[in-house]
């Protein structure tokens, strides 16, 4: 009985959909289907991309015979399945057959006991031998039939709920017309930003389908604890065997081929709904958009090999998000699972893979997805460009990585050896691992379209790299990217990406060196502008607190500078030992000077790891200025200090292990200073100078910068052959 009552709550479920007449040319679903325009502009592609198939030669027109009425058999409702599912339950916990078949074969048993027991002999044997036996035997009799007659209920249970419970649209039917009409006018809306018409639309398309949302709140409530159920079912082997017969133990190929389709095309509009909601389009809160996105799961399942390897992922992506911006964290692991499941679907989709869902291979992709949280709303960003009509949550979740990867990227490169965040397990120093990033960069750059914002600025990162590893020509493949300055940039009110640019035409007129002394100073002249767009940048930063790539990026530009700087003022003084001439340090030289060491004060006191870069650059501001060199070989000494506060610059055994984690150029280059410059009685000790050169050389190794340490030989070159003993 109560199974007849489960069906008949079931053919209940049978309504007609509510579409527009036929007449009704003014409505805009009606209008819009028929345009060239609608299936042109659709920011998600053709039902093809998406992996859905559709036969649209059976047209708009189709005969009338064909049509039939405009009533589609549903599905299911949930709160039917949870009916079925509350009644086999039921059965598990009061097992009512059980207690019949004991009841039937107590009475069974009493009735042969009597036939065989009439005789008074016979009856005191089996009273003294054979109570036992039939005891026993019942037992066995009653129990197992009662669970043979339980698990029978139960798969019937099952089977009406996982089979028999989906709707079967036919491809020339009315109803896959009506769909596809519904579909594409959502999809046409949703290029044009209406996302409330879309979610109209979308639903509309559901109704035709055979699926309609639930609208009361115990309908919800039912539909959201059905959705939990069928993925716990899912994830058991019953679940899984059942829904390989979706629609129908017997049918035939061409028939469950049409079954599938219709719960692949289901599941892609669920997930659309979904992404419109989790970016802030619709109504309902988290419990609404985490039954959109397992019901997308579920019927993605249950499609088969019909649906897309990427779609699936993007699907299985698209919960783990759910779970992570709805959740507290104590539910994270139900995202690292999903997110596992994607990695799979991923792993083994080869070149097949969309650019959007690859970085999510790497190990640090990995790491990032489950570290961070994202906030699914537009936002204007310097490093990075998005469309503000973009409403998939992966083109957010990949924008956010891809300046993640460009943070990391710059910070290792300005910062070697200082962790810049959560989810990086380990910090390398070696200058060449920046390069491992380049590829990462210029593949998130893509993956939502062409970026040109982030493509310029992984150019930026990889110049600087190729400049430290002493790689000119793999750095002059690149100059024409960071000359061709984005017109987003240049419209910007930060005048930093300006002043990158000046500042890397600066170092680049230094590093040609065409024009012998009329290029160094071309190469001041535009160290002096730069100068100017980085104090702009300071003033402009003070209005907001900036994050760690600007910081990061305003210290490549001082780097490059007082660099450039150093190295034209070093340029001079070999000049005049050469030829025995006077100083060609200007005092304007020195003044713009002290204007970007200002700057890098500034910055300092944003990033307490760049100080000793100031220490640095005052020592060389003092050399240049021929000032007293006892208090220059102060502030070379506070930029040489280690951890175990050494006084003095005097070589020690493995004594570049006690720096600090950053630092490490900063020591290098001071060595190298002091004993270029400093008087030689300063450096009292006779091995002194030689066990300086022999420590910069050690660290510079270490980084990795090919070109300072080459400078680093040659100067020990100079010196002679005993500077290799300390």
């Amino acid at each position: 009985m109560a199974l007849k009552m489960a069906n008949k709550s079931g053919q209940m479920d049978y309504i007609a959909v509510q579409t527009p007449p036929e007449s009704d040319t003014g409505s805009p679903i009606h209008s819009s289907i028929d345009s060239e325009e609608c299936h042109s502009e659709s920011p998600t592609g053709s039902p093809q991309d998406l992996g859905m198939d559709v036969d649209m030669s059976a047209s708009i027109k189709v005969e009338d015979s064909n049509l039939g009425n405009l009533a589609v058999a549903y599905g299911m409702l949930d709160r039917s399945r949870m009916v079925l599912c509350t009644i086999m339950m039921a059965l598990l916990v009061f097992n009512p057959f059980g207690l019949l078949v004991n009841t039937i074969g107590d009475d069974s048993s009493d009735f042969i006991r009597a036939e065989f027991t009439s005789d008074k002999h016979i009856r005191s044997i089996l009273e003294k031998n054979d109570d036992h036996a039939f005891q026993w035997r019942d037992w066995i009799f009653s129990s197992t039939t009662g669970w043979v007659v339980n698990a029978l209920a139960i798969f019937f249970c099952l089977a009406r709920v996982l089979v028999y419970g989906e709707p079967i649209v036919q491809t020339r039917s009315k109803s896959a017309i009506q769909f596809w009409r519904y579909y594409k006018q959502a999809d046409f809306d949703l290029s044009k930003g209406n996302y409330l018409k879309a979610v109209t639309g979308f639903r509309f398309a559901l109704d035709a389908n055979g699926r309609p949302l639930p609208t009361s709140r115990v309908d919800k409530g039912l539909s959201i604890t059905w959705q939990i159920v069928r993925q716990v079912l899912h994830r058991v082997w019953i679940g899984k065997w059942l829904s390989r017969f979706t629609g129908g133990f017997c049918l035939d190929a061409e028939r469950r081929i049409e079954v599938q389709k219709t719960s692949r095309d289901a599941a892609v509009i669920y997930h659309k709904l979904h992404q419109l909601h989790l970016c802030g389009h619709g109504n309902g809160g988290a419990i609404y958009g985490l039954r959109m996105a397992l019901t997308a799961v579920n019927m993605a399942e249950i499609s088969g090999d019909v649906m897309s390897s990427d779609m699936m992922a993007e699907i299985y992506v698209g919960l783990a998000l759910r779970v992570k911006a709805s959740f507290r964290s104590a539910f994270h692991f139900l995202a690292r699972y999903y997110l596992g499941r994607a990695r799979n679907i991923i792993m083994q989709g080869g070149s097949h893979v969309p650019v959007s869902l690859q970085w999510l291979r790497t190990p640090h992709g990995h790491r990032y997805f489950l570290a961070h949280n994202w906030i699914y709303v537009w936002s204007d960003s310097m490093f990075s460009s998005l469309s503000n009509t973009a409403v998939d949550p992966i083109c957010h979740v990949v924008r956010g990585f891809c300046e993640h990867i460009l943070e990391r990227a710059f910070h290792l490169l300005v910062l070697p050896g200082g962790h810049t965040d959560k989810c990086d397990q380990e910090a390398g120093v070696q200058t060449a691992d920046i390069l491992a990033y380049l590829p990462q960069l210029v593949q998130c750059s893509s993956a939502n379209g062409p970026d040109p914002v982030s493509q310029w600025w992984a150019s930026v990162v990889g110049v600087a790299t190729y400049w430290l590893l002493g790689e000119d020509e793999q750095a002059e493949e690149m100059y024409s990217r960071i000359e061709t300055l984005p017109k987003r940039l240049q419209d910007t009110e930060d005048p930093l990406p300006k002043a990158i640019l000046m500042a890397f035409k600066a170092r680049q007129a230094f590093l040609k060196r065409q024009q012998g002394i009329a290029g160094l100073k071309h190469s001041l002249k535009l160290c002096n502008r730069a100068g100017v767009l980085l104090r702009e940048n300071l003033n402009f930063s003070k209005l907001s607190q900036p994050n760690k790539t600007m910081q990061a990026a305003q210290l490549l530009v001082c780097d490059w500078l007082l660099n450039t700087r150093t190295d034209i003022w070093q340029e001079g003084v070999e000049y005049q030992r050469r030829f025995s001439s006077s100083s060609l340090t200007s005092a304007s030289q020195v003044e713009s000077f002290q204007k970007d060491l200002a700057c890098l004060r500034a910055v300092s006191q944003q990033l307490d790891c760049a100080t000793p870069r100031v220490f640095l650059h005052e020592a060389t501001l003092r050399m240049m200025a021929e000032a007293s060199p006892a208090r220059t070989q102060q502030l070379l000494e506070r930029s040489l200090r280690r951890r175990n506060h050494t006084p003095s610059i005097i070589c020690s055994k493995d004594s570049s292990e006690t720096l600090f984690n950053t630092g490490y150029r900063e020591h290098a280059t001071a060595l190298m200073l002091a004993c270029k410059h400093l008087p030689l009685p300063l450096l009292s000790s006779p091995g002194e100078r030689a066990g300086m050169l022999h420590e910069a050389a050690k660290v510079l190794e270490r980084l990795g910068d090919k070109k300072q340490l080459q400078e680093c030989h040659q100067l020990m070159m100079t010196l002679g052959s005993n500077v290799f003993k300390c």
